[in-house]
């Protein structure tokens, strides 16, 4: 009788290992494929030549954040990076005005500046459309000191986000959230719906806030952005 419990004991044990083992061993291959993936899709991202090659590699790690949470922060910063890299403000501009002709002169020079790429608008719509999986972990989009003039921000969950020096100029942030971001008042003004977006969790918070910017004439913008109606 003990030699049959002892049978019955090891086939069972041997069982659950090897059920173990073919997890572990599809764990490991999901793991692989997914560095694959990662890799491939930065080395696109990574390509100067060719916008639809690295727009294709922008795509490819939306779908990875979109499928593996545990990496959904590793792609936000690898695209956020991106855009500080190639859509990055000049070093003058990234230089805080001392007094009110410097800020007037650097006022010009940002309404000099160029719309986004392309590739960078389809890392903002990216950044528009993703649903973060952990928001209590401590992590933000730093998209500081870049150029965003007439970017498509709307709908953004932007919470907690780093715009600070960002050239807003036209961009649309129509419902874009902004509660707790680090922005200038200036910088908001400057752009499209700005009085449409999300700046405070209660609603009559947010309608004061915003009633409030209205009022605030010393942060209007010389020249109102071009935008459409």
């Amino acid at each position: 009788m003990t030699i049959f419990l002892v049978t019955i004991g090891l086939t069972a044990f041997g069982l659950l290992f090897s059920v173990w083992e073919g997890l572990e061993d599809r764990r490991l291959t999901q793991e692989r494929l997914v560095t694959e993936r990662f890799s491939k899709a930065v080395e696109q991202l990574g390509q100067d030549k060719d916008i639809t090659v690295r727009i294709g590699g922008i795509y490819a790690l939306e779908r990875i954040a979109k499928d593996y949470d545990e990496d959904h922060w590793t792609i936000m910063e690898v695209l956020s990076s991106y855009v500080r890299k190639n859509s990055s403000l000049p070093p003058e501009l990234k230089q805080i005005p001392q007094n009110k002709q410097e800020r007037e002169q650097r006022q010009k020079e940002l309404e000099k500046l160029s719309g986004i790429n392309i590739d960078v608008q389809a890392i903002l719509t990216v950044i528009r459309r993703r649903e973060d999986p952990d928001p209590d972990r401590n992590e933000r989009i730093d998209l500081s000191f870049t150029n965003l003039k007439e970017a498509d921000l709307s709908e953004a969950d932007l919470r907690d986000a780093d715009l600070s020096g960002a050239a807003l100029r036209g961009a649309d942030l129509e419902t874009t959230i902004l509660i707790e971001a680090k922005i200038t008042t200036f910088k908001i003004k400057s752009a499209c719906n700005w009085e449409k977006a999300i700046y405070k969790e209660d609603k009559s918070e947010d309608l004061k806030y915003i009633e409030e910017l209205k009022q605030d004439k010393a942060s209007d913008p010389k020249e109102t952005p071009d935008c459409p109606i």
